[in-house]
């Protein structure tokens, strides 16, 4: 009965306003109607009966209104619901270009962080990053899919890159029809040249993405590339694109803060974007991924200072400003690195981001 309320008391004000104490009448028989028809329809009732039902109850000026006003109040319904929903659109652009505006970093609803999601032992089921606005989950099992909080989707790992075989269908499968689920992380820097990892063949995950098309429709199939250059010369020849691979979205990621560069050099973020594009990845395809880690056995990299981080993001937005979503590696630290989890000066600055 929420929704009629809502229609109702919505329609009693209007009508207050622009007709006084006659309307008043009329606004109360809305009200009373909408709360009976919707009570009659539940109950296997005629709503036509309710609404006579309402008619014989109201003082005879009130009926006057109602039997001369009938198809009028019925088309203010009409347009009330057409204004609250157009006013609702303006609400979200609003909300949108101001989120847009205030960002550190790239526009986007969706934040991911992978590594260490979820708490061990009792607090098994916590969804941890959720703290600093992370709404996108790094997924390993139905059961963690099934923990998240409402608004938290999903991005299941998958991580097979041999077709579709028995055992991603065994892996995918259980995922099938649930509302969580995002998309599904199928390779995190598949090598289509096998020098630096396992071959992963175009044709294999372009079978996965389309299985999952077919059968999980709505979501979104990801990949993070390879790179298959140097920080300072990337190179994507020879990779996947949605032409040869049907993957919707890109992972880019190119980590600034180097000690080879004694520092962050922000100038990697616009060369790698260019020659992803260059490669047939489109502006709206790509997802930014942030740097958030360094030390232990990454010992090449080094951990942004939250100014880095801010000036990071901030280099983002300026060739990626709307991105599907946004991905900060790592909340989890790995290899006796130092990630987000355990930095608060840089969970702070994607709390702001995030929110």
């Amino acid at each position: 009965m929420v929704a009629c309320d809502r229609t109702a008391v919505r329609t009693t004000r209007i009508l207050q306003r622009k007709h006084g104490s006659t309307m008043r009448s009329l606004a109360a028989f809305v009200v009373a109607a909408s709360a009976l028809t919707w009570l009659a329809t539940a109950r296997g009732g005629s709503p036509a009966g309710a609404m006579a039902g309402v008619a014989h109850s109201q003082p005879q000026g009130a009926q006057e209104v109602i039997s001369s006003s009938s198809r009028a109040s019925e088309g203010t319904l009409v347009a009330v619901r057409g204004r609250t929903s157009d006013r609702l659109g303006r609400l979200q652009s609003a909300r949108l270009a101001n989120r847009s505006a205030t960002s550190i970093g790239p526009t986007t609803s969706l934040h991911f962080a992978p590594n260490g999601n979820f708490g061990t032992g009792s607090t098994a089921s916590a969804y941890l990053p959720g703290a600093d606005g992370f709404n996108l989950a790094d997924v390993r099992s139905v059961g963690q899919l099934d923990s998240l909080p409402q608004g938290i989707k999903g991005l299941v790992w998958v991580g097979l890159c041999q077709g579709v075989d028995p055992t991603f269908t065994s892996t995918v499968a259980p995922f099938v029809g649930n509302a969580k689920v995002f998309g599904f992380y199928l390779m995190d820097d598949p090598d289509p040249t096998g020098k630096y990892h396992p071959t992963c063949a175009a044709s294999h995950l372009k079978a996965e993405s389309d299985w999952i098309h077919a059968h999980v429709p709505g979501t979104r199939t990801f990949i993070l590339l390879l790179n298959l250059g140097s920080d300072t010369a990337p190179n994507y020849s020879g990779s996947y694109s949605p032409a040869n691979s049907h993957i919707d979205l890109y992972g880019v990621d190119p980590y600034p803060c180097t000690k080879q560069f004694h520092g962050c050099n922000y100038r990697t973020i616009g060369n790698r974007v260019s020659v992803a594009k260059a490669s047939g990845i489109s502006t709206s395809q790509i997802v930014p991924v942030y740097q958030a880690f360094g030390g232990g056995r990454y010992r090449a990299w080094l951990l942004p200072t939250a100014k880095e981080e801010v000036k990071l993001l901030a280099t983002w937005k300026s060739f990626v400003p709307r991105p599907v979503f946004d991905y900060a590696y790592s909340w989890g630290d790995q290899y006796g690195d130092r990630a987000l989890q355990g930095t608060p000066a840089l969970r702070k600055v994607f709390s702001a981001q995030n929110g």
